[in-house]
């Protein structure tokens, strides 16, 4: 299939992502796969941490962008149409078999709009709550998120009814933007557990917590920073990840005396995270209970389910369903620190659980979900040609 994927996010300067699998194996399995996106310098420090993984698939695949200039990816997806009419003769819009809308709003419907005069299909990827997030973005004044989200949900109904198919994450996420249940598939969040190493099996004198991914307004990591007080000599604390309140999190550390127990790694590349998660006893999930964080089902729980870490998460209502009791749930400062008292001397009962339970998450494997995608590809494109 020759494949034409409108992006929300910047394949080169974003974190890992969906996407990044997804196009990466779509990739590997001979199609011709082609992805126009906005270009996010604003995330230009999360690129250490994805270059790597960008290398390998900017070999397999042609990328463009809306721009090179430094502008805003809003006023970029306000303006997708008229960056698109530069780009129409280098994209060959008529000569591709299926549109993948990774989550993308004013961009998705621009192409949407352009291919439908020759019958492409599209699936709709719906990846987070969009209006949500846009109605929250730090780079917008604040007296202008009200206007963007709805903004967000003008744009997201109009791709929804351009759409052949949607897909999404979790359930919860469907039901709470009231998706068309006909068209509606949900292909989970995953982790290539190939890739993940069985973690040390003998714990240090320390427990080492590990919490891994961006830094952003629905992380709660300040309690969980607080709540080592008290067990400061028997914890590490090591955070993974950069960006929004990195700066906020080193000054709360240093406020409370903490800079011997808690550590800051920056971004990693996501080559060596199994390596770095191989090295850790607990993997922490500490979001705030939002809009956008209740119907996440995060890579990260699965990433420490591969490396066979003890988990602590905010009781997400996925999480939940996903894991049950075989994992330890806390939302206040004092949860937190109960959980980890409780780890201090519990932990190879909760590792093992993980290990029992990673045994039926085999079904959350990159391989099988991209799979799912790529037949629902063809499955599209061969209603198509029947019509």
């Amino acid at each position: 299939m020759r494949i034409l994927i409108t992006s929300i996010i910047d394949l080169e300067n974003s974190a890992h992502s969906r996407l990044h699998n997804f196009v990466d194996y779509l990739s590997s399995q001979n199609h011709d796969v082609t992805v126009i996106s906005i270009y996010d310098p604003w995330k230009e420090k999360q690129k250490s941490g994805t270059a790597d993984a960008f290398d390998h698939i900017s070999q397999k695949v042609r990328i463009f962008k809306l721009t090179r200039k430094k502008i805003s990816p809003i006023f970029q997806e306000i303006f997708s149409f008229a960056y698109l009419r530069i780009l129409e003769d280098k994209l060959e819009l008529s000569s591709y078999d299926v549109h993948l809308n990774y989550s993308s709003l004013a961009l998705g419907y621009a192409v949407s709009k352009k291919i439908e005069r020759y019958s492409t299909p599209t699936i709709y990827d719906i990846a987070d709550n969009l209006p949500e997030m846009a109605g929250s973005s730090p780079l917008l004044d604040v007296f202008l998120r009200p206007l963007a989200k709805t903004v967000a949900r003008f744009f997201l109904s109009k791709n929804i009814a351009l759409s052949s198919r949607i897909t999404v994450p979790s359930a919860s996420l469907g039901k709470l933007l009231g998706l068309p249940a006909l068209k509606t598939e949900v292909l989970h969040n995953g982790v290539d557990f190939s890739k993940f190493k069985e973690r040390n099996k003998t714990r240090s004198s320390k427990l080492k917590i590990c919490y891994l991914g961006v830094l952003r307004e629905w992380v709660a990591l300040d309690k969980v920073i607080l709540s080592i007080k008290g067990i400061d000599k028997s914890v590490e604390l090591h955070i993974i990840g950069k960006e929004g309140d990195y700066q906020k999190y080193r000054e709360l550390v240093v406020k409370n005396y903490l800079q011997k127990s808690v550590f800051f790694h920056g971004v990693v590349p996501y080559s060596m995270v199994p390596d770095a998660l191989s090295k850790m006893d607990v993997g922490i999930l500490p979001f705030l209970n939002s809009p956008i964080t209740n119907i996440a089902f995060p890579l990260k729980v699965l990433e420490y389910t591969a490396a066979g870490l003890a988990i602590v998460s905010s009781p997400l209502t996925e999480v939940v369903d996903t894991y049950g009791d075989n994992i330890i749930y806390a939302t206040s400062q004092e949860e937190w620190h109960n959980a980890f008292v409780l780890l201090l001397s519990n932990h190879t009962k909760y590792i093992k659980r993980i290990v029992n339970l990673k045994k039926s998450l085999y079904r959350f494997d990159w391989s099988n979900i991209s799979n799912k995608l790529e037949k629902l590809m063809l499955s599209v494109v061969s209603e198509q040609k029947r019509r």
